[in-house]
């Protein structure tokens, strides 16, 4: 009879030791049992998602001021840190990514054509912050919109016209992307930069330095 009473003391204490265990946390249970050995895993956080991003590209609008304050001074709106993207005459092409090479004697009367260049990302401190966000659907939009920016903007103006030069094409780009929602607004920045520079430019650049009574006010 001892030995019987014994006997089920031992199982009921067994019994009820499965029973704790099967009652712990999942992760107490890989602690007791070693599984999950080298993991900070805390239970009801989610893992890192490995997936591509998906939903909208935001990617930062920025403008490139080249040779700044010379007689080729040249504007380049950029877009991502890449996607350069301004207004050469024809004649011109750029001789690697990123780089301008300037005919001698540019035309006044020559008619600029918006272009895409690939801009180098180890020039990215030559960028002027806009404090400026495009916002686009996806990948494809962004495409798409790129393709937009050569040729839909009107540059049917002359160069030493109002309307016509390298730094118009940027505001018009910008004003472009602006009636798309693609940014909020032309950047106060830019319009500030444009507002002071633009007369001082455009005497140099395409009026060939000469003064030039009719000169419009710039917006």
């Amino acid at each position: 009879m001892i030995f019987t009473t014994s006997r089920l003391f031992a199982l009921f204490c067994l019994w009820t030791s499965f029973f704790a265990v099967g009652a712990l946390p999942a992760h107490s249970r890989e602690r007791r049992t070693g599984s999950g050995v080298g993991t900070s895993h805390t239970s009801g956080t989610k893992a890192p998602s490995t997936d591509t991003k998906s939903g909208d590209e935001k990617v930062p609008v920025q403008l490139w001021v080249n040779h700044e304050g010379q007689s080729d001074e040249h504007w380049v709106l950029v877009i991502d840190k890449v996607y350069g993207f301004h207004a050469i005459a024809p004649e011109e092409k750029p001789a690697k990514p990123g780089q301008l090479e300037f005919k001698s004697g540019l035309d006044p009367q020559a008619k600029l054509k918006p272009q895409q260049l690939a801009y180098r990302p180890e020039k990215a401190d030559k960028l002027m912050n806009l404090d400026c966000d495009a916002t686009f659907k996806d990948q494809a939009d962004m495409t798409k919109v790129f393709g937009e920016l050569v040729t839909k903007i009107d540059m049917s103006k002359p160069a030493d016209e109002v309307g016509g030069n390298c730094m118009d094409y940027v505001k018009m780009a910008l004003e472009f992307l602006q009636k798309g929602d693609y940014i909020t607004s032309v950047p106060k920045i830019f319009t500030t930069y444009y507002n002071k520079n633009y007369n001082a430019v455009r005497k140099e650049v395409y009026l060939g330095g000469s003064s030039d009574e009719s000169t419009e006010e710039s917006e």
